[in-house]
């Protein structure tokens, strides 16, 4: 359309905008309208968790659920006939890892005849290491060798969910619980990966 005609002239740039504003305020319309309707009620069968499986369905008996250490609190297993079959653990992946090398790793040992405590070393810590004052704790570690001893930095974390400290860890030390950090040159226990 011509400017001097008395008709409104659509630019280039204002046509689009036009066009985008009149479909916002359509799906407006359209999501108060769907907000008016009553909703149907939702019937929803119970689903089947893990844990019902196993106790329902196979017959399996818990036999303890949590562990006294950081992290891996959640770890839980399960048996029959007074053998262990199965064991759960935690969610986060730090907590994941270390329970299934100080559990599952040592139950797969035991099970095929090995001694599951043979891996274990013995270190020095070289970096003090903040104590957990209610539970042990297991914490990924980096290991050093000199020419009489094996030394293990812990590097600092964020919980059991941080990955970022896992990087080039060769395993873990075990820090017992108490009130005081654990001073450098603290002689604990180290399990490879």
């Amino acid at each position: 359309m011509r400017a001097g005609s008395g008709a409104g002239v659509d630019s280039p740039r204002s046509a689009p905008q036009h066009a985008l504003a009149q479909v916002c305020r359509e799906r407006t319309r359209a999501r108060r309208v769907q907000k008016r309707r009553p909703k149907a009620p939702r019937f929803e069968a119970p689903r089947p968790t893990g844990i019902n499986v196993l106790e329902d369905d196979l017959g399996l008996r818990r036999e303890n659920h949590g562990v006294r250490i950081q992290p891996g609190r959640p770890a839980s297993w399960w048996t029959l006939d007074g053998a262990c079959r199965a064991i759960g653990l935690p969610g986060n992946p730090v907590s994941a890892l270390v329970t299934s090398h100080l559990f599952v790793r040592c139950w797969i040992e035991a099970s095929l005849g090995l001694d599951p405590d043979a891996r274990w070393l013995t270190v020095e810590l070289e970096n003090p290491v903040r104590r957990n004052p209610r539970r042990p704790m297991a914490r990924p570690a980096h290991l050093q060798r000199d020419s009489t001893r094996f030394l293990a930095n812990v590097p600092h974390w964020q919980g059991s969910g941080d990955l970022a400290h896992l990087a080039e860890t060769d395993g873990m030390v075990l820090i017992e619980d108490g009130d005081a950090s654990a001073a450098v040159g603290s002689v604990v226990p180290f399990l490879p990966w």
